[in-house]
């Protein structure tokens, strides 16, 4: 549990870090995902990050590496799934998913 709020405030401060894209507020386009995610609503959350990741958000790239990492949700980790959302992250200066990346 701690290891999933630790993450949960990674995000958040990553929104600070990066909180546009393109002109989109990143952050602002994530509150309900962010919200699901908080109250562990993982089926909720996942296909609302997958939405935005696909359309290029990078903070929802990053929490969907998350997801495929570190197994969220009862989902199978998934390490060549969360590399490669990492790698988009990581494209749009995520330093996180760098970092993540650089270990894949």
């Amino acid at each position: 549990m701690k290891q999933f709020l630790g993450l949960v405030c990674l995000v958040g401060a990553l929104a600070g870090l990066a909180p546009t894209q393109a002109g989109t507020d990143l952050a602002a386009e994530l509150k309900q995902a962010q919200a699901a995610l908080a109250a562990g609503d993982y089926d909720k959350a996942y296909p609302q990050y997958l939405e935005y990741a696909e359309k290029g958000n990078a903070l929802a790239q990053f929490t969907l590496a998350m997801f495929h990492q570190l197994g969220w949700g009862g989902r199978p980790q998934d390490p060549a799934q969360a590399c490669a959302w990492h790698e988009k992250a990581a494209a749009a200066d995520i330093p996180a998913s760098s970092h993540f990346f650089a270990e894949c």
